[in-house]
């Protein structure tokens, strides 16, 4: 168990250096195509992925917009490069659905922790589009929620509202 710990947390700490460091190539985003162009070349959730760790830089919505919590659409984050959880994971989401995917937003909250996903399903696994990765769950969105972060406690799915720069709340889960 303890050896699971260490682990765990070189783990964390490392995927918190990498998270905190400017994911955009030095490559400018003025030769991206557009949106459209984007649903047609992203053809799977991992190219997603690997083209949000590619193109877009982290950064909060405070030091970005002056604001605690601000939901690009993805043509602004496209015009941007630079954007927050909820920002890659609304990207995400349009991608999948425009190709035809049934996918959901969802914030994942733990103690001083919260963090919004893609989810989507491949058969009868959910699996989820975690900014730069995609996360291979298993039967249960529970379990997906806890390889994302295991001390999780509630989680929701959410919809962005359009023009509104946020998302709402449609289901609360809390953690059995």
């Amino acid at each position: 168990m303890k050896k699971f710990t260490r682990n765990f947390f070189i783990s964390f700490a490392l995927l918190f250096i990498v998270m905190a460091l400017p994911l955009r190539a030095q490559a400018s985003l003025a030769g991206l195509p557009s949106f459209q162009h984007l649903t047609a070349d992203l053809s799977s959730p991992d190219a997603i992925a690997k083209f949000i760790w590619r193109h877009f830089q982290v950064e909060s919505d405070q030091t970005q917009f002056g604001t605690e919590d601000r939901w690009q659409s993805p043509e602004e984050l496209l015009q941007s490069g630079r954007g927050d959880c909820e920002d890659f994971a609304l990207f995400a989401y349009e991608i999948l659905k425009a190709r035809g995917t049934q996918a959901f937003l969802l914030n994942i909250y733990g103690q001083g922790y919260g963090h919004t996903v893609c989810i989507f399903r491949e058969g009868k696994t959910y699996q989820a589009v975690d900014g730069t990765r995609v996360v291979r769950g298993g039967n249960s969105l529970e379990r997906v929620i806890a390889k994302i972060y295991p001390f999780w406690k509630s989680a929701a799915i959410v919809k962005a509202v359009k023009g509104s720069g946020r998302g709402i709340v449609l289901k609360k889960i809390t953690r059995k």
